[in-house]
């Protein structure tokens, strides 16, 4: 092995761990397992060692989906940097937002929680029969390292679609997260945003027979500022004449998601009508304050597993506190709070 390369894999990319360093470049983290919290870099948080490595299909460069998920992040890094983390107006076109899209809809695919997916082949029959087209020596881990490298490459839906090597169910997913979904960015008032290692975290909204739908997907990019693909539901000009009583209104009562975060993006079309790369989207992040903030952050606190990392203790100690109160949650995190309040 070459003593060179990369061991410590992040499933959250560090450049947006490290937007919540402090003065001293560290964050404070949680851990769940040890109910310890201490300030910490973020070399040892929210990865795990050698997590995309593949000897099987890359011998000779066992590091390339390692290095191919670094070449992408430092594009969204950059991006980033110059638009989205100090600007009142973030204007971006459509070939931009397409590959911020897809590397949203990878973080997920690229998860720990997913690769145990994959690892126990936790799908239902009809999945497990699409798959099995795709899938070498029963080896669905294998697959999930394939798939991860060449999303990797990918920076158009078009690529996608168009990648034999990328099973349906993948391409749909992700065809589904940019036609069923649309973005808005907010920032927070009155507290600050915290992470977990399950991120994106998701406001879900349960039907019948184990079917779900994902109402918002939240992506917290620094403590004060957050990326939310909302439902199209959502969309103003999609309910203005939907039936009171509908499925749809249903369903949208029951998200506690509402106001500055369902704020849709102004479109400059390059040509009426018609889709181009060149199309313009323009976002002003939208404020949101005390309760909508402690229910985004409620929603992280419920599903992590392994970590929670913030930046300031002061400003997110009414946003546990709030958790803590609530009662219809999975866990609790009673002893973190005593420990921000000593």
């Amino acid at each position: 092995m070459n003593n060179q390369e990369a061991k410590r894999h992040h499933y959250i990319p560090q450049f947006i761990l490290k937007k919540f360093y402090d003065e001293n470049e560290k964050v404070k983290y949680y851990n769940i397992e040890t109910k310890e919290l201490d300030s910490k870099i973020t070399k040892n948080i929210f990865m795990n060692m050698h997590m995309y490595r593949d000897e099987i299909n890359h011998k000779d460069n066992p590091t390339i989906i390692e290095s191919t998920l670094a070449k992408f992040e430092s594009e969204i890094a950059e991006l980033f940097k110059d638009k989205f983390y100090n600007s009142d107006e973030i204007r971006i076109n459509r070939a931009e937002l397409e590959k911020i899209r897809i590397f949203l809809g990878l973080l997920s695919f690229r998860s720990d929680y997913r690769l145990d997916q994959y690892k126990n082949k936790t799908f239902d029959e009809q999945t497990l029969k699409i798959l099995s087209n795709y899938i070498k020596n029963d080896d669905y881990e294998d697959l999930w390292k394939r798939e991860i490298c060449e999303l990797a490459k990918m920076r158009s839906f078009d690529e996608i679609k168009n990648n034999n090597l990328i099973d349906p169910i993948i391409k749909s997913d992700f065809n589904q997260l940019l036609s069923g979904y649309y973005m808005s960015i907010v920032d927070a008032r009155g507290g600050e945003f915290l992470i977990t290692d399950v991120y994106p975290t998701l406001e879900i909204c349960p039907l019948v027979n184990g079917v779900n739908i994902n109402l918002h997907y939240f992506y917290p990019i620094s403590p004060n500022r957050m990326i939310v693909l909302n439902h199209i539901m959502f969309k103003k000009d999609l309910n203005n004449n939907v039936d009171s009583n509908s499925l749809l209104k249903q369903i949208k009562k029951i998200s506690e998601i509402g106001g500055n975060t369902l704020k849709q993006p102004k479109q400059q079309l390059s040509y009426k009508g018609l889709y181009n790369v060149d199309d313009i989207f323009i976002y002003n992040p939208q404020k949101i304050y005390k309760n909508e903030l402690y229910y985004i952050n409620s929603l992280f606190l419920n599903e992590a597993r392994i970590g929670i990392l913030f930046k300031n203790s002061d400003k997110i100690i009414d946003s546990i506190n709030y958790f803590n109160e609530r009662n219809d949650t999975k866990q609790k995190f009673i002893e973190l709070e005593n420990i921000i309040k000593k």
